[in-house]
């Protein structure tokens, strides 16, 4: 008697991923795909990052030989860190690449003092929050140091944020510390 065999769909092998280097927080980036593979690319059904599922308007597979990742459309790849990208699409074997995002290390622009109110600019990625720390005792240790404010994005979406110091014309001598959040 004839055996029955089940034929199980071989899955065809994904390309390769590499992601972009110099990724920082609140850009957008993209992951090479090589070979391209138009028919893999349009057979995409789903992005996880780190596990949850990336809003399918935060990604786009249409260029060749590349996925571009918006950062503006999902909070999957607004903050700092390793992000663990699996993409899965129908017939193939799921794939993933390791996507490093970096924070935008703020880069100070102006300090004046007004009046005896010190203030300070600085730009930095869209959309961060940023507590100022302010002390008069400069050895005082970091978890001592008073959060004494934040920075505010002027205008939004800049990237250009500002802070003035509530107290600077009572203070002397102050010391900041910038730190997220």
């Amino acid at each position: 008697m004839p055996r029955q065999t089940n034929n199980v769909a071989q899955l065809i092998p994904p390309p390769i991923l590499t992601a972009q280097a110099g990724v920082t927080v609140g850009s957008s980036f993209t992951i090479t795909v090589t070979p391209d593979d138009p028919a893999w690319r349009l057979a995409i059904t789903a992005i996880t990052v780190n596990g949850s599922t990336l809003a399918a308007s935060a990604f786009g597979a249409t260029q060749a030989g590349q996925i571009t990742f918006d950062a503006s459309k999902s909070a999957l790849l607004q903050t700092a860190g390793r992000k663990q990208i699996v993409i899965s699409a129908t017939g193939y074997s799921d794939d993933s690449v390791v996507q490093n995002i970096a924070l935008l290390q703020p880069v100070l622009g102006s300090v004046a003092i007004n009046g005896g109110r010190m203030s300070f600019s600085f730009t930095s990625a869209t959309g961060q929050n940023f507590s100022v720390l302010g002390t008069n005792d400069v050895t005082a240790p970091l978890n001592t140091w008073p959060v004494i404010g934040t920075a505010t994005e002027m205008p939004p979406g800049s990237g250009q944020y500002e802070f003035a110091d509530p107290n600077g014309a009572t203070n002397g001598s102050r010391f900041y510390i910038l730190r997220q959040p």
